[in-house]
């Protein structure tokens, strides 16, 4: 393989624009159950960008409607969780398929198409309606998780933009109606992007939006740092590197680094899909935004139908993939944030349209009959999946086992790491924990971070239904029957008269 210049090297990544866009997302109108219908994201998190070091989050999509052989919902969930993943992304709501995945253990988001935006913008009547029909009859059992709204709506190709005007507009519409139904704790809304919404992305310091679509992007940002959503990007290193392999380094594809990364400023890039990432990251801190959370809706690599893509390399991309996202590395711009992600995809689709090439069929890191094509360095349960505890092996008990409460000052460092946890990986919202007037005015520092941090994992245990063990956070919280007087003006909920707080509060 030949090694580059940076001149090459700002090629290289204009090639990425271009190609992650226009060809995956071309690609994206032969099927609903791929990138046509909409892209999704696992949404967590308050406008921290601060998550867990201990390891990545795992996905996968699973494609409904392009097989001639689809899977039975049940053994297709079996199989997935066999994998080892840790959530699925639809991309339609599919009353089957959340039954088959009720009890699982998978987080569980699911989409609406670009063609309803519209309505759902101007009528929140209309919202309201196709919430109680697709997310309200299903979460008692079911864990949904997410809404994707629309599908690379900021994407520069025709088409692409007919619904620009409406997104944010449906998205607050759904997040509205997730509201009234007292779901918008744990079911967040966001809305995936392809990278065509860059101007510049080499180096990605100087990352930076469309300038027809910024005000659009502010307004999508804003929404989800308000709400504690993430940002959801949809990216195709494959598609930079089927464009020009002989000019693009496959040690920077393929996360190897070495000779084939480069430098930005202080920070050195030894893959393609980092330098991607922190190019967005780059372009939201222009627009105001600089700690929305990043998810990844789509990633991955075919194993058949083009020069690039055989299964060899799809078993090299995927594993150095899964690598990367477990190891909690995080990129150059946010080291030790690990990255969330959504593997394209669980099984090969028949039916794709191949106008892009026949790849389209390939991408399953399984085949369509249900069989594994590669092994993944994934074991069920390997990747962090959202538990009440910022370490990466808990041990939930059944019933909370009384010990001395250690005061908030010896607390501090727990009750930080358990608070910085729930609003990360544990995908509790807590922009509002950073305003001020809140409960704890007027506490002592100590005090003040052990009842911010109580409301914080109070959410999520009640998100989490109560489940036992849910109410850990690695002994820096405890179950109550009674709100200690310091949180009595908190408005704290529960369903079950049970409440979770910091264990030197109780």
């Amino acid at each position: 393989m030949v090694h580059h210049s940076t001149a090459a090297q700002v090629r290289l990544f204009l090639l990425i624009c271009v190609f992650c866009a226009r060809i995956s997302t071309s690609s994206s109108a032969r099927s609903s159950s791929s990138r046509s219908s909409a892209s999704s994201s696992s949404s967590s998190s308050s406008s921290r960008s601060r998550s867990s070091s201990s390891g990545g989050w795992v996905g996968v999509s699973l494609g409904l409607d392009a097989s001639s052989q689809p899977i039975d919902p049940v053994r297709a969930v079996e199989l997935i969780k066999a994998r080892g993943f840790s959530a699925v992304k639809l991309f339609r709501p599919d009353g089957p398929t959340f039954a088959a995945l009720a009890g699982s253990g998978l987080e569980v988001v699911t989409a609406v198409p670009n063609d309803r935006l519209a309505e759902f913008a101007g009528n929140s009547g209309a919202a309201l309606g196709w919430v109680d029909a697709n997310i309200a009859p299903y979460t008692d059992k079911c864990n949904i998780t997410g809404i994707s709204v629309g599908n690379e709506v900021m994407g520069q190709r025709e088409g692409a933009n007919d619904a620009l005007y409406s997104l944010v507009p449906a998205m607050e519409a759904l997040h509205g109606a997730l509201e009234a139904r007292k779901l918008h704790g744990r079911v967040k809304v966001t809305s995936p992007q392809d990278m065509s919404f860059l101007a510049a992305s080499y180096p990605p310091s100087a990352g930076e939006v469309q300038p027809a679509i910024r005000d659009e992007m502010a307004k999508l940002l804003a929404f989800l740092d308000r709400t504690g959503s993430h940002a959801v990007l949809n990216c195709y290193p494959f598609f930079a590197y089927l464009s020009a392999p002989q000019q693009i380094s496959r040690d920077l594809v393929f996360f190897k680094g070495g000779s084939g990364g480069y430098s930005d400023g202080e920070l050195f890039y030894g893959s393609m899909l980092e330098g991607m990432i922190d190019a967005a990251i780059a372009a939201f801190e222009k627009l105001g935004f600089p700690n929305v959370p990043i998810t990844l809706g789509e990633v991955g690599w075919p194993s058949a139908g083009a020069d690039v893509a055989s299964l060899a390399d799809a078993a090299e991309f995927n594993g150095a993939l899964i690598d990367y996202l477990t190891s909690g590395r995080g990129t150059p711009k946010r080291p030790g944030v690990a990255v969330r992600a959504y593997v394209f995809e669980m099984f090969d689709e028949d039916q794709k349209d191949t106008g892009p090439g026949e790849f389209e069929k390939a991408w399953g890191v399984n085949y369509e009959d249900g069989s594994e094509k590669y092994p993944l360095n994934l074991t069920p349960g390997s990747t962090p999946t959202p538990t009440p505890t910022p370490t990466p092996t808990p041990t939930p008990t059944p019933t909370p086992t009384p010990t001395p409460s250690p005061s908030c000052d010896t607390a501090a460092e727990s009750v930080w790491n358990a608070m910085e946890w729930a609003c990360g990986e544990g995908q509790v919202p807590c922009g509002d924990l950073s305003a001020g007037g809140g409960c704890w005015e007027g506490q002592s520092s100590t005090t003040q971070a052990a009842v911010q941090a109580s409301v914080a994992m109070n959410r999520y245990y009640q998100m989490a239904s109560q489940e036992p063990g849910r109410c850990e956070f690695g002994g820096a919280a405890k179950l109550v029957s009674s709100v200690p007087a310091v949180l009595a003006g908190c408005g704290l909920e529960s369903s079950n008269g049970n409440w979770c707080v910091a264990a030197c509060l109780g």
